[in-house]
């Protein structure tokens, strides 16, 4: 059952999904986590303005955990959602780039550390997104990738620049066809660059368009609408298989 929220920006209103999460929260890496699932491939979750308690991400993660995965949601905006209907320039000022950076850095040094996994991949959804790019790239100290591989869901605040610096990983993007963040003109170069990267840096990727889909669609759509609904299951089955290819082609390519 899908209800509607109290109107506001695009951003910080959509449909409430009810329904009871699996998962339990622990403090991992240093945050206040919401943890489903069990593996030694871990997926996590860097959220929408929402945050880590917001029931409809928890939904995802334990569909995303029922695929075989250990999903984290951790706590990236310090206690700090966005409230319904509140105004996203003013809950921005204290969520910039150079705040929340160092968190989920620190999060992702620390989990592999901690839990010592075999994969690391990351899903961004609408703020989440941009920080998926930007630890695409980063490392331990060891030289391991923080994420092995990312996927990104109607991304806000991200640009041509951001991808550019992508080498040697793999990057999902699922978007919507309606997205005041994401507008065709980002669209056509977003593709283009990853085009030229493919060929000259590595970089394997997959871009999907869904139709009669807005921004938030996978978090926060209406799912009473067929297109919306499919589009937001989709999502999640892309993920999965997009992630399970990965692991399949790097354990091939260990036997070669």
């Amino acid at each position: 059952m899908s209800l509607f929220l109290p109107p506001g920006q695009c951003c910080a209103h959509g449909y409430f999904q009810t329904g009871q999460p699996l998962g339990q929260y622990q403090e991992i890496g240093e945050l206040d986590t919401y943890v489903v699932g069990d593996s030694d491939n871990v997926i996590v979750i860097l959220t929408d303005v929402h945050g880590h308690k917001f029931n409809n991400t928890l939904l995802v993660a334990d569909e995303l955990a029922s695929h075989g995965y250990k999903v984290l949601v951790p706590d990236i905006l310090n206690g700090d959602p966005i409230e319904w209907g509140g105004d996203l320039s003013k809950w921005l000022i204290n969520h910039t780039p150079e705040i929340t950076s160092p968190i989920i850095s620190n999060f992702l040094q620390k989990i592999q550390l901690e839990l010592k996994p075999s994969n690391v991949f990351g899903i961004g959804y609408c703020f989440g997104a941009r920080f998926i790019l930007e630890n695409l790239m980063n490392e331990t100290a060891n030289g391991k990738k923080l994420l092995s591989a990312g996927a990104i869901a109607h991304p806000a605040f991200i640009d041509k620049e951001q991808i550019s610096k992508l080498q040697n990983t793999w990057l999902l993007l699922s978007l919507a066809e309606t997205d005041p963040y994401h507008p065709p003109h980002l669209r056509v170069e977003t593709e283009e660059e990853l085009k030229k990267l493919a060929q000259e840096q590595n970089v394997v990727y997959e871009v999907t368009i869904f139709s009669q889909c807005e921004h938030g669609y996978a978090l926060r759509g209406d799912i009473r609408k067929p297109a919306v609904r499919y589009a937001k299951n989709k999502t999640i089955l892309d993920q999965v298989h997009f992630f399970k290819s990965f692991e399949e082609e790097m354990n091939y390519n260990s036997q070669i």
